[in-house]
């Protein structure tokens, strides 16, 4: 993210992470069903807030998601809550970063 008058906006400190992450949209309380199914993606970086992701599927804006980020010391994969903050398309192709928020 750009500093807003020479000032960082992000909340919490950034750690690089690479490790593979699987989620799914979660439907809103006036929509029945599931997004577009699985999304598949690579984690950049982690905070204490969120991640960032990596990925060639676009998701909605603000929508909750059921998660799982896969370490490679740990087999099963870990389950996360998390909701879409941002997503940013890359300028090369059809990719997009994702910003994504921890919910409790």
């Amino acid at each position: 993210m750009e500093p807003i008058n020479g000032k960082e906006r992000r909340e919490y400190l950034r750690h690089l992470l690479r490790c593979q992450w699987r989620g799914v949209e979660l439907p809103l309380l006036e929509t029945s069903g599931h997004g577009n199914g699985v999304i598949k993606a690579w984690v950049e970086n982690i905070s204490s807030g969120g991640l960032c992701l990596l990925t060639d599927q676009l998701v909605h804006v603000f929508r909750p998601m059921r998660c799982e980020i896969f370490l490679a010391e740990v087999p099963p994969g870990l389950p996360l809550f998390m909701q879409v903050r941002w997503t940013q398309e890359t300028p090369n192709g059809p990719r997009y970063r994702i910003g994504l928020r921890f919910l409790a």
